[in-house]
């Protein structure tokens, strides 16, 4: 190179460049529009899931229910309430009738969860998957949430096994604290039961924090294919500055599935309930749980779709951390 030539340039940075700006949380009204929007444009795949995972759920319940309730009316129509001298005192053959219903139903209540658990990871699947067939979305959706089974098995226990720790705890506290600062009942008052109460308070407001935290678990599972406890790291990370948020969609979409539901039931059992109650003879509270438990099959993808929507917004603006690639969950976009 001889005098006067230039050198190799040294690359600039354009003046103008700017790192690229993470985009905007969504409110909690366009989690609502987008999560309805995707429900409708795919209910076919919704519907089948609902069906697979929340419809025999609803079935156990229903079933269990209907079971304790049987029992209990049977058990206790002898005891009139208006008579001074009739308390419900139970023989041994009634008590164990009446804890073999309830265990029924424990029994029922947990496969319904879990149930439920798996259908949430599915739904969450196929909410966030690449668009295609309807077949093919459900079937690609519930091979990823039994794939996931023995993740949200775990989730379950170790999270139950929190909650039941912190309510335990909490009812300790407040049997200590209504035995020694307050003599007699909790009805009286007093420095014991301002305590109770404010234990109870905590209580709840750790339970509703705890579940909001834990909230985008089961997206995670389905999208980034993580573990129980990579899943339970990855929510608490994504949700630490938006609780808020979480618990406004969470909550909305626990009143309108509520709702919606309850409609729904009504508007079912107006025309069938002279037909079959009336006509065919069925028994109305049956007619009536079985047309409860079908509206609220219907409507059981809604709150898992809001969440896995939730989810993606969060994601987008905290990607996952870098690491060996995960297989067997779908790419959210």
């Amino acid at each position: 190179m001889t005098i006067g030539e230039p050198s190799d340039p040294v690359p600039q940075e354009p003046e103008d460049s700017q790192p690229p700006r993470r985009p905007e949380p969504m409110s909690v009204g366009t989690v609502l529009e987008v999560g309805i929007g995707v429900t409708a444009r795919r209910w076919r795949t919704m519907l089948g899931l609902a069906l697979l995972f929340a419809g025999p759920a609803a079935l156990f319940t229903a079933a269990a229910g209907s079971h304790l309730n049987g029992v209990a009316e049977d058990i206790f129509e002898r005891f009139d309430p208006l008579l001074a001298g009739s308390l419900p005192v139970l023989t041994a053959a009634e008590v164990e009738r009446l804890t073999e219903a309830l265990g029924v139903l424990a029994v029922a209540t947990l496969l319904a969860g879990a149930l439920g658990s798996i259908g949430a990871v599915a739904i969450s699947a196929a909410v966030l998957g690449p668009r295609d067939a309807w077949g093919a979305e459900l079937v690609a959706a519930t091979r990823i949430a039994l794939r996931r089974t023995p993740g949200v098995v775990a989730f379950m226990l170790v999270t139950s096994a929190v909650m039941t720790g912190l309510v335990l705890m909490a009812l300790v506290a407040i049997t200590l604290a209504t035995t020694t600062l307050t003599p007699g009942s909790i009805a009286q008052g007093g420095p014991g039961a301002f305590v109770a109460l404010i234990i109870a308070v905590a209580l709840f407001v750790a339970l509703a924090y705890l579940t909001m935290r834990w909230a985008g678990a089961y997206p995670a599972m389905a999208v980034e294919g993580l573990g129980w406890r990579a899943a339970l790291r990855r929510s608490w990370a994504l949700t630490a500055d938006h609780v808020l948020r979480v618990a406004c969609v969470v909550v909305f979409a626990a009143l309108l599935t509520l709702v919606a539901s309850t409609a729904l039931a009504q508007l079912i059992l107006a025309p069938l309930g002279a037909i079959l109650v009336d006509d065919a003879g069925l028994d109305a509270a049956l007619l009536q749980t079985l047309v409860v438990a079908a509206a609220t099959v219907l409507l059981a993808p809604f709150p898992p779709a809001l969440l896995a929507v939730l989810y993606a917004d969060l994601r987008a603006r905290r990607p996952a951390p870098p690491g060996p690639a995960r297989a067997g969950g779908p790419q959210a976009g």
